[in-house]
């Protein structure tokens, strides 16, 4: 049997002259791998929305860091480029929009889901 859990995907974007950063949305995955590989897939959301983060690329260009840690597995950890102390913010001149993911509830039923839909609330779901 699978196991859901619920994440908030949240955003912070940097400009020059302003920043604004909030929830995007909520997703149905099984772990914080799963949240990862969806972030980096840039999905569409089901308000014709999408989400375009840099980890595919992010991944080709930083192999490893000095301990070994991979992008990826960095990411993982973080739960995001969002959590990253070390996240480039210097050439903000088009701006730059980190991404990243919180545990909400651990273990949650599709009937819990299909209760926030209806209320509104928009989540998203990863089946592998």
């Amino acid at each position: 049997m699978i196991t859901i859990h619920l994440y908030e995907i949240r955003f912070e974007h940097f400009a020059p002259k302003d920043s604004k950063g909030g929830i995007l949305s909520y997703l149905g995955a099984e772990s914080d791998e799963d949240v990862y590989e969806w972030l980096k897939s840039n999905p569409l959301l089901s308000n014709e929305q999408y989400i375009t983060t840099t980890f595919k690329d992010d991944e080709e260009i930083e192999f490893c860091d000095e301990d070994g840690e991979s992008f990826k597995d960095r990411m993982v950890r973080l739960q995001g480029n969002i959590n990253d102390d070390e996240a480039e913010l210097s050439d903000l001149y088009y701006g730059a929009t980190l991404h990243g993911w919180k545990l909400k509830k651990e273990n949650i039923t599709s009937k819990e889901i299909e209760t926030l839909r209806s209320l509104g609330i928009q989540v998203e779901t990863v089946i592998q």
